[in-house]
């Protein structure tokens, strides 16, 4: 699994969303971001990776351990895909086909780099590509079981994140018909109503998170603030993640778009839905992408079979191995190019210094407290990474801290070289070791309790990112 090879981490939220707040579940502290500060997301991530983490920590086990086993928890949905991708390939090309359609989308660069991420989006897009699959027409035994599931799945994936909402409207209309849409709807329903006593459970009320979420980025427009693309935002960062590949990757979807015209269908309404809401991120159409590379595994077989046969070869005919063998290295070739370079690369480092600071910091048996100078709060991994209960604070970052003001409070002192300022020039510290851009710092001393006083109360229309030092467990 590359995350255990190379840990890094995609965006702030697939920590602090999920993986920070189970380390408060699993361990009893934690940073708290906003949205749980005002009850604006829902706990399910969190408790789903509290499990392999209160796991892990019976053992004794650090967060090398507990990870991999989030990570692994989370790649089995993945794998899950893998294998709908290889029975929808089966249906149509038979037994090799099959394996060439699963092959091609496990292995395209978006479900490398995401596949086992602990998010919202994620986790959406695999439950309802399965989802899709269950409900697919086609089956050789039509029964109502695997449709109410296939409902249940699609449900979840939208309790995950919302967004996902228009896709699963098409899921219904698709399956237009009394028997169809009746078990379908059942099992969306009961994963709704599931969600609801979940979030009355953890919060106060049913949907509280989903309420307080819409209120916040759609009625108050406060996801604007954190940044605003145009509609063409994701054709650029294809672009630039993709390269030569992308022609080719949407050639071959449309190709074998034929063979599951139901993906095209929600991978479209996925990416223009997503195209109309003002704060993008690439990550929020991974679903999309994961549906599109099943599509371009059908386009390549049938791609090889059309240089064996010809384009008029029946469905079953084989590609020919020699056929598939070569045009599988060339687009195992293409990939890998684009995986190791441009953006990718990149994309693979994003917080992998920071991990590497934090799995250094916790073997110090002196650590007491650690401060972060001129540092990206986004790109912090929090306990997460670093589990040791100690404070952490952002001095002269982005909330306002004051470095010598803050300094009695920690002992290890993490800064971005890239800043002008040369940390070595303050008395007292010495350059320990870097990784990547960042530097550790280290005073003699223990560290002492700084008094602070409290956050005031803000309301819900206010951006409040209460990252630091907030060392609480779960309220």
């Amino acid at each position: 699994m590359p995350l255990v090879i190379h840990p890094n981490m995609s965006g702030p939220d697939e920590v602090y969303q999920s993986m920070e707040q189970g380390h408060r579940l699993a361990f009893g502290y934690g940073l708290v971001p906003w949205e749980f500060a005002y009850s604006a997301r829902s706990w399910l991530l969190g408790y789903m990776v509290a499990g392999p983490m209160k796991l892990a920590g019976l053992f004794g086990a650090g967060p090398q351990v507990y990870l991999a086993l989030v990570w692994a928890m989370f790649a089995l949905p993945a794998a899950c895909v893998a294998l709908c991708a290889f029975f929808w390939g089966r249906r149509v090309y038979g037994t090799a086909g099959g394996i060439a359609v699963a092959l091609v989308s496990a292995g395209w660069l978006d479900n490398v780099y995401f596949g086992g991420r602990a998010t919202g989006e994620v986790l959406g897009g695999h439950l309802l590509i399965v989802a899709c699959y269950l409900a697919e027409p086609g089956h050789p035994v039509e029964n109502r079981q695997r449709l109410f599931w296939s409902g249940v799945l699609a449900g979840a994936a939208v309790m995950l994140r919302v967004q996902l909402l228009p896709a699963l409207l098409v899921l219904l209309v698709w399956n237009w018909s009394r028997r169809r849409t009746i078990a379908i709807g059942a099992g969306v329903l009961a994963a709704i109503a599931l969600d609801g006593i979940f979030d009355a459970m953890t919060w106060h009320y049913p949907f509280e998170p989903l309420w307080h979420n819409v209120q916040f980025n759609v009625l108050d427009n406060h996801a604007a603030a954190f940044g605003v693309a145009p509609w063409w935002f994701y054709f650029m960062q294809m672009a630039a993640n993709w390269g030569a590949a992308m022609p080719l990757f949407f050639a071959l979807a449309l190709l074998g778009a034929r063979r599951a015209k139901l993906l095209l269908v929600m991978a479209l309404v996925i990416l223009a839905s997503h195209s109309l809401i003002v704060h993008k991120e690439y990550r929020f159409i991974t679903p999309c992408v994961m549906m599109l590379s099943i599509l371009a595994g059908f386009g390549m077989v049938e791609l090889a079979r059309a240089v064996r046969h010809g384009w008029k070869a029946g469905g079953r005919l084989e590609a020919g191995r020699s056929v598939s063998a070569i045009l599988a290295v060339c687009w195992g070739g293409l990939l890998l190019i684009d995986l190791i370079g441009r953006d990718y690369k990149d994309m693979w480092n994003e917080g992998y210094d920071a991990v590497r600071v934090a799995y250094d910091l916790r073997l110090r048996p002196e650590l007491c407290g650690v401060g972060y100078f001129k540092h990206d709060y986004s790109k912090i991994p929090g306990y997460t990474f670093l589990h040791r209960r100690v404070r952490l604070y952002d001095s002269e970052g982005a909330h306002g801290g004051d470095f010598e003001k803050d300094r009695p409070g920690y002992n290890f002192l993490v800064s971005d070289t890239s800043h002008p300022r040369d940390m070595s020039s303050f008395p007292g510290y010495r350059k320990l070791r870097c990784f990547g851009v960042l530097c550790e710092f280290e005073r003699p001393g223990g560290c002492r309790t700084i008094v602070e006083t409290p956050p005031p109360a803000l309301p819900m229309g206010l951006i409040a990112a209460r990252y630091y030092p907030v060392t609480v467990g779960v309220p």
